[in-house]
């Protein structure tokens, strides 16, 4: 039997691998130190959506509920489902505007709440 050893190649692009160098990137070194201020971002918060079938909200008290549940679980924007108000309008209430759209009867109706972090997305509408 007999014993044959193959010279091993590596992993390198070329086929060589060289002890001396990291495939490569020793010659980059120099374009990737800034020679100028970085640009700052400002980092926000990752904003929470979520969406809620309330049932109605045309009972007394509803829409208050909806507006304490946004706060407490720190939601940002909310989608409504079954909100039953009739016809299509935008309303604004301390600071939270709710965009909705239902039919002629309190029958059904979808609606869209923000809160005053977030009005701003719809300042174009009015």
């Amino acid at each position: 039997m007999v014993n044959k050893s193959k010279h091993n190649k590596g992993n390198s692009v070329k086929g060589v691998l060289d002890k001396n160098t990291s495939l490569g990137r020793d010659c980059h070194a120099g374009q990737v130190a800034p020679d100028r201020h970085l640009a700052t971002v400002q980092k926000s918060a990752p904003m929470k959506i979520a969406t809620w079938n309330v049932r109605t909200l045309n009972q007394k008290g509803k829409f208050q509920n909806v507006k304490m549940e946004m706060t407490r679980m720190k939601v940002d924007i909310l989608g409504l489902a079954e909100v039953r108000w009739k016809g299509a309008d935008m309303i604004t209430s301390d600071g939270y505007k709710m965009v909705f759209s239902g039919g002629n009867l309190h029958e059904r109706g979808v609606g869209i709440m923000l809160t005053p972090n977030t009005k701003s997305i719809l300042a174009s509408i009015r």
